[in-house]
């Protein structure tokens, strides 16, 4: 895992399209780094939060540039895309909870639940086995 200030980045560069645990690949091709936080304000309001309760850990990733007009996204659009779409998995996978998601995210529950149901994602992640059970124990 790559550290590299105190926010989260996506490197692109040309070559390529892997997740890095050592320093950033020496190319002749553009390098833009970016960070997964939605807004300078939200970033400035959580930096100050995240100072007082926890360190903050960074990954670096390197796409090619024509990855985020493949999409048709600015970089911190790909970006905040990218770490949504993880986290959404990570939640579809039952590996964690709406809370964590939502703390991950720096959204609220609402905006989380829209994300999901626009990812067609269910936010319901009790299987019908699960269900019959308890409905068998009434």
């Amino acid at each position: 895992m790559a550290m590299t200030g105190s926010y989260p980045t996506l490197r692109s560069t040309r070559p390529t399209s892997r997740l890095t645990s050592s320093s950033p690949a020496t190319t002749s091709a553009p390098t833009h780094c970016i960070p997964l936080d939605l807004t300078e304000q939200v970033r400035s309001e959580n930096v100050e939060r995240m100072k007082k309760e926890r360190t903050v850990s960074q990954i670096v990733l390197e796409f090619e540039p024509g990855a985020f007009s493949a999409l048709r996204k600015s970089p911190s659009e790909f970006a905040q895309e990218v770490k949504t779409a993880a986290v959404v998995q990570w939640y579809a996978e039952g590996r964690i909870s709406q809370s964590k998601a939502c703390e991950i995210l720096e959204m609220s529950r609402i905006e989380f639940l829209d994300e999901l149901y626009r990812r067609k994602v269910p936010a319901c992640q009790v299987t019908i086995e699960e269900l019959r059970e308890e409905l068998d124990r009434v």
